[in-house]
C-alpha cells in the first residue's frame, strides 16, 4: 500500500484491521501513556481503531499509523482528528501524536505537526488546526508552540477527572 503522503522522514498510513496488534502494543506502554488516565487494552484500542478507519473514509484524515521511510518501521500516531467533545472550541480538528518510545526526542512529531498543517492546506477545505495537551505535558506543548499554534487558553477537559493531575489542560489553535 501506498502512503497517503509523506514528509522528511515519514511516510502516513490509513489504518486497517491488521493494524490492531501494533495499535494495542503502543497503546500498552506505560511510558507512551504516561499523559493519558490509563493505557488502552486491545477491546479500547479496536474501538480507536475502527473510530479512525471511518474518519478517514468520511474525511480524508484521521490519527494516521505513522511509519519510518525506508525501514518502515513504526512510529506510531500522527495526524489529524474530528472534535467533538463539550468545550467552547469544539467542533474542531485536532492534531495529535503518539510515539513509541524510540522515536522520542528526534524532532518526529515536530515534523509530523508540520506535515499535518501542509496536508490540511493541500487536501481539506480546513480553515484551522486545533491541538490539545495536558498542562503537565511540556513536551507536546513544545511540539505545539515550534509549529507556530498559538495558546489560547487552559480549560478543564471533560474526558478527564476534574481531579486529575492531568487538569488542566491547555487549547492552541492555528489558522491555515
Amino acid at each position: 500500500m501506498k502512503p497517503v503522503f509523506s514528509s522528511e522522514r515519514l511516510d502516513y498510513y490509513p489504518w486497517t484491521p491488521e493494524d490492531l496488534d501494533l495499535l494495542t502494543a503502543l497503546n500498552m506502554d506505560e511510558d507512551v501513556m504516561h499523559f493519558f488516565e490509563s493505557t488502552f487494552d486491545e477491546e479500547i484500542s479496536k474501538g480507536w481503531l475502527d473510530r479512525q478507519m471511518k474518519m478517514y473514509k468520511d474525511h480524508g484524515f484521521c490519527y494516521f499509523k505513522t511509519l519510518e521511510k525506508g525501514t518502515n518501521e513504526f512510529v506510531g500516531i500522527i495526524g489529524m482528528s474530528l472534535q467533538d467533545y463539550p468545550s467552547d472550541f469544539n467542533p474542531s480538528v485536532d492534531v495529535g501524536y503518539r510515539l513509541n518510545k524510540k522515536f522520542w526526542n528526534k524532532g518526529i512529531a515536530t515534523e509530523g505537526t508540520f506535515a499535518m498543517m501542509d496536508f490540511a492546506r493541500k487536501s481539506t477545505d480546513l480553515k484551522k488546526l486545533s491541538c490539545v495537551a495536558s498542562k503537565p505535558n511540556k513536551a507536546s506543548i513544545h511540539v505545539m508552540e515550534k509549529a507556530g499554534f498559538i495558546h489560547q487558553y487552559d480549560f478543564v477537559h471533560p474526558s478527564v477527572a476534574a481531579d486529575s493531575w492531568l487538569q488542566p489542560c491547555v487549547y492552541y489553535s492555528i489558522n491555515l
